[in-house]
């Protein structure tokens, strides 16, 4: 079985170089691939008005064959050009950090935020800073600059050594909050 598909893949290919060797009418008919590929009585072709024949082994392998216009080139499609993307503007990045994170007990730390897209801040945001001590959490509030900074300031006044303060800042942009989270462990 695998030898009949071998030979029938070897006339198919002896077929095709024929084709793009030779110069043939404009419309191949049945009788003209009967005698390209020979009569050895291993295969059978049938035409379907002249235009499209379909050839087969004894082992039932097909292969369709598109016959027409074999004298003239095929044009190459074209494609339409690819749209170039407009670009949109990011989304705004919101990035934190503390004045010191390991600060001394009673000392006063301060927050700092930065709202920016594509790297260029964006001023009079309103900034908001939660502080996650061990039993409480008290806020902050700041704007931010030309430089897309804001900040606020706390005494952290006793809050437990060695216990890690996490601290959220949230800006509200165009009807959005973008939050970034800093900390630091008072000393």
């Amino acid at each position: 079985m695998r030898a009949g598909r071998i030979r029938g893949a070897i006339y198919v290919l002896t077929l095709a170089l024929l084709l793009l060797t030779s110069p043939l009418p404009q419309h191949l008919s049945a009788e003209r691939m009967t005698h390209i590929i020979g009569e050895t009585g291993s295969h059978r072709l049938g035409a379907d008005s002249g235009r499209s024949s379909m050839l087969s082994t004894q082992n039932d392998l097909f292969l369709p064959f598109i016959l027409q216009n074999f004298g003239e080139p095929v044009p190459t499609p074209t494609l339409p050009p690819t749209p170039t993307p407009t670009p949109t503007p990011g989304a705004p990045i919101v990035e934190a950090w503390m004045s010191n994170e390991t600060p001394p007990r009673y000392s006063t730390v301060t927050v700092y935020g930065r709202i920016h897209r594509n790297g260029v801040g964006i001023p009079d945001v309103p900034m908001n800073a939660v502080w996650h001590y061990r039993t409480t959490s008290p806020e902050c509030d700041g704007q931010s600059n030309a430089d897309g900074v804001a900040s606020c300031a706390r005494n952290i006044a006793g809050a437990s050594a060695g216990h890690r303060v996490r601290v959220v800042v949230t800006f509200t942009y165009a009807g959005q909050t973008y939050v970034a989270e800093t900390g630091f462990t008072p000393q």
